[in-house]
């Protein structure tokens, strides 16, 4: 995973963070975004169970040999910062 942030602040500045993808969605933060219930309702509860969160873990590692580069989320605002995300 790529995350490359431009035009950040009054210098225009980039920023490139590259995670290596199975380290990000494995089994090990499937359990901790259960656990630490990242993905809760309003009431508290989660809305994914684990093994729904490992389905949508290996859906995201297998997606990147579909994207083939293209880029997962390309966002700009008004005042010229640009955020794009890649698997």
């Amino acid at each position: 995973m790529k995350i490359s942030m431009s035009g950040i602040g009054e210098k225009q500045r980039h920023f490139t963070l590259a995670l290596p993808t199975p380290v990000i969605f494995n089994r090990t933060t499937a359990y901790l975004a259960v656990k630490f219930r990242i993905m809760k309702n309003e009431a508290g509860e989660p809305k994914l169970s684990y093994e729904q969160v490992c389905v949508l873990m290996t859906a995201l590692r297998k997606g990147k040999e579909c994207l083939h580069g293209l880029p997962l989320l390309d966002v700009e605002s008004s005042d010229g910062e640009k955020i794009k995300i890649y698997l």
